[in-house]
């Protein structure tokens, strides 16, 4: 009984300390928000108290919708991009005939461990119509009419940004994705090989769904980490052109200190949380009802 106590003790040592991090750094900062949401404040010492009037406000703001819809959409693009090509490159480097797997899983990796703004200025660099990577590739070859506005067409903007996220987060996902096939017996492999299942089938029929609760988690990133997307678009497109790129943090930032609407602004970002976990929610009962169906 004495261990156990003593036991508790040290847990609570080393819990309390990032217990109080975690609320001083986003549980207090979040009520703040909540409080200055039910405001009509513009930074001065003047606070109007104004109720629920901006949330009426959020609910019949069309922009906001729209940036929503663009962050959805952007899930989708990830869902397959990040979770698909990830588990493909999880597949190839478990192989028995990829060379140099290591290297080439830290190779993949690196691009995670960037800032976001080296990731957003190298990308601009690689995009840019006149001196960009791929338009003076496309000019030496005598491929020209291939030379795109990547980040200047309202069609291209959301594929173009996705192509960069998904670049830099497909090592982290295919990291995680290979932990996730540790866990896989062997035997079973071996025994759909014996069976003669082809490297297709096995992956397919076998070692993904032996995933889903990999998966779900991944699902559940991408879902988090698209709701709160905002230095990527802010140094790469700034929402444009037009509103074609705007996400819905980037709207919220926008509203609050460059229109200087801080308690509509905060509103909206207290919209953006109850969305995201209104989302994740979702996603954990599809997954769930679809695992109980199998």
């Amino acid at each position: 009984m004495r261990s156990n106590k003593i036991s508790n003790k040290t847990i609570y040592k080393f819990v309390l300390p990032w217990f109080l991090v975690f609320c001083f750094a986003l549980i207090i900062p979040l009520i703040i928000c909540l409080y200055i949401s039910l405001t009509k404040w513009k930074g001065g010492p003047k606070i109007d108290f104004v109720g629920l009037s901006n949330y009426v406000k959020v609910i019949k703001d069309e922009e906001f919708w729209n940036a929503f819809l663009n962050n959805i959409q952007l899930i989708l693009m990830l869902i397959v991009g990040q979770i698909g090509f990830a588990f493909i490159f999880a597949l190839i480097y478990n192989s028995k005939f990829i060379l140099g797997s290591e290297l080439h899983r830290r190779v993949l990796f690196l691009p995670a461990v960037l800032a976001p703004a080296i990731v957003g200025l190298v990308w601009q660099l690689v995009y840019r119509s006149d001196v960009g990577v791929l338009a003076t590739i496309f000019r030496a070859i005598g491929k020209e009419n291939w030379i795109l506005p990547w980040l200047d067409s309202p069609n291209l903007v959301m594929w173009a940004i996705a192509i960069v996220l998904i670049w830099q987060f497909v090592g982290e996902y295919c990291l995680i994705i290979m932990a996730g096939m540790q866990n896989i017996s062997t035997s079973v492999i071996e025994a759909a090989e014996i069976d003669g299942a082809s490297n297709i089938q096995r992956a397919f029929y076998i070692i993904f769904p032996l995933l889903k609760s990999t998966i779900s988690v991944l699902l559940i990133m991408v879902i988090s980490g698209c709701m709160k997307l905002f230095d990527i678009f802010f140094i790469m497109t700034n929402g444009g052109p037009g509103n074609s790129s705007m996400v819905a943090v980037l709207y919220s930032y926008n509203l609050a200190f460059r229109s200087n609407k801080l308690g509509y602004g905060s509103a909206t970002a207290i919209v953006v949380v109850i969305l995201s976990f209104s989302l994740i929610i979702i996603m954990q009962n599809i997954t769930k009802r679809i695992s109980d169906e199998n």
